[in-house]
């Protein structure tokens, strides 16, 4: 501090290695940069993390910094979480998209005809029975509108494929409602399990390998596991998306459009492109 001012950041020096957080020392100016700032925050969040321990709550103002670029450091997807369930929370037209399994004369048709109910209670139990009818729906997350079904029925997720044109040679993700909930599809160990507990609920995916011996009735379906055996799991933010999960239990989640279309951000545009 001088004279009551906070004393400026600046570059220390240059990065030792390729991944490597650049160091930065007090009273030294920021050298100029092109990238967006949230890459600055980021850097100087990762340092303050590998530098501060964490303060006590009764920490003074130089520790509350620490504390503060910890809380901006970015997320796997390159913003911070915080700024991505502000995204969640501007999101309109948060309601689930129920749709009736079939939509075409095979029976395989992709999504069917489509309802809303909202995200109370009422609407989180009639989605939950509509997916243990081998329904579709649709659901706010923490990025864009999802799409899913029960992971086990391997004709629901074929719809899922088929209301999106994938080509199923591209496994989907699997969501839930914490850790826990997914531990009994892909258990999680060491660095995935930090990771984990660091960033979830939020966007980070981690991809883990299948469990060997799921209980009886929870095996993924086949579409849902790569060829080398592994799943992609997440466990995302958002009231109306937890409330889901806990009410229905794990669920294929992947974004809600057509294949090479924009993602969906409201219920109206999941029902005009997958209705």
């Amino acid at each position: 501090m001088r004279g009551g001012m906070p004393a400026r950041a600046g570059r220390a020096g240059a990065p030792s290695g390729a991944g490597q957080c650049r160091s930065f020392a007090v009273g030294r100016r920021l050298q100029p940069s092109r990238q967006p700032w949230w890459t600055a925050v980021g850097r100087i969040g990762r340092v303050a993390e590998q530098r501060t321990p964490t303060p006590p709550l009764n920490a003074g103002s130089a520790n509350l910094f620490g504390r503060a670029a910890s809380v901006l450091a970015l997320s796997a997807q390159g913003l911070p979480a915080w700024l991505a369930a502000k995204a969640s929370a501007r999101m309109p037209g948060a309601e689930l998209v129920l749709m009736a399994p079939g939509g075409g004369g095979d029976g395989m048709g992709g999504a069917g005809p489509v309802r809303t109910v909202g995200c109370g209670g009422g609407g989180i139990g009639e989605a939950s029975r509509h997916v243990a009818a081998g329904g579709l729906i649709a659901f706010p997350t923490d990025t864009v509108y999802g799409i899913g079904c029960d992971p086990f029925d391997e004709r629901a997720v074929g719809l899922v494929y088929a209301a999106k044109g994938r080509p199923a040679s591209k496994p989907l993700p699997i969501l839930g409602a914490s850790a826990s909930s997914l531990s009994a599809l892909a258990p999680l160990g060491g660095r995935a399990a930090r990771l984990a507990d660091r960033f979830w609920p939020g966007p980070l995916t981690i991809v883990s390998r299948a469990a060997a011996r799921p209980p009886p009735g929870r095996r993924l379906a086949p579409q849902l596991v790569s060829a080398d055996g592994k799943v992609a799991v997440r466990v995302p933010a958002g009231r109306c998306v937890l409330g889901l999960l806990s009410a229905c239990g794990p669920l294929v989640g992947t974004s809600a459009n057509l294949s090479g279309r924009p993602p969906c951000r409201t219920a109206a545009e999941c029902a005009e492109q997958l209705g």
